[in-house]
């Protein structure tokens, strides 16, 4: 059974810092980077990772999972593209999230 909650208290998310967003943004990037280098070969990605890695481009990651909405807010700053989960993983035992930003040129439409 399906109740609705009116007027429901959402959580305020705390605001990062420029500095946070910016170090948030070299660790998302180095992950991007990372993932692009060791799969642009992959038989699944050689289409979306074709091509020199654009920061600005689309961007595919593996993060730990308690970090999605860190990169979440980083990605939506610095590119205006929201993170998308695409799969789930284990790897060495530990959970990954496998994400996906637009990146920047397709949210402005180029």
């Amino acid at each position: 059974m399906l109740t609705l909650n009116k007027n429901p208290v959402f959580k305020v998310r705390k605001k990062m810092t420029q500095d946070e967003l910016q170090q948030g943004w070299k660790e998302f990037h180095s992950l991007a980077k990372d993932f692009h280098a060791t799969n642009k070969n992959t038989h699944g990605f050689k289409r979306a990772l074709a091509g020199e890695f654009d920061a600005r481009g689309e961007l595919y990651a593996l993060i730990d999972p308690n970090d999605f909405k860190k990169y979440q807010d980083v990605t939506l700053h610095f590119l205006g593209s929201k993170l998308e989960e695409v799969a789930q993983c284990k790897i060495q035992g530990k959970t990954k999230h496998l994400v996906h930003s637009m990146g920047y040129w397709n949210c402005i439409g180029s």
